[in-house]
């Protein structure tokens, strides 16, 4: 009887014992579970940061560019009425010189006559 009892309470103490240690197996499992999917989401936090930084990146170099561009459309728009002005300023003294010429030309002709007279 002493054997039964005995031999009860040892199985009884076994099932417990074996429960406990499924159940610390699943606590083990469910601890490494928690523990990936943490990883998990703190690679996709990094990887959405990453990626933010890289499209904050993107945007700065094409404002960059734009800029860029902005500035040799100014230069190249200043350069060209540079030369229209250069242009028309060579065109002014060369009409002026011209009207001269002409002033000139008309004087000693006057000058001509004066003395023919």
């Amino acid at each position: 009887m002493e054997r039964e009892r005995a031999a009860r309470e040892a199985a009884s103490k076994a099932g417990l014992l074996k429960k406990a240690v499924q159940q610390k197996e699943i606590e083990t499992r469910n601890a490494i579970e928690l523990e990936r999917r943490e990883a998990e989401l703190q690679l996709q936090v990094e990887r959405e940061k990453w990626e933010a930084e890289r499209r904050r990146m993107a945007i700065e170099a094409e404002k960059q560019r734009d800029l860029e561009e902005v500035k040799r459309n100014a230069e190249r728009k200043l350069m060209e009425i540079q030369k229209q002005q250069q242009q028309q300023l060579a065109s002014v003294e060369s009409e002026l010189r011209s009207q001269e010429e002409a002033a000139k030309r008309d004087e000693l002709r006057r000058e001509i006559q004066q003395m023919k007279q």
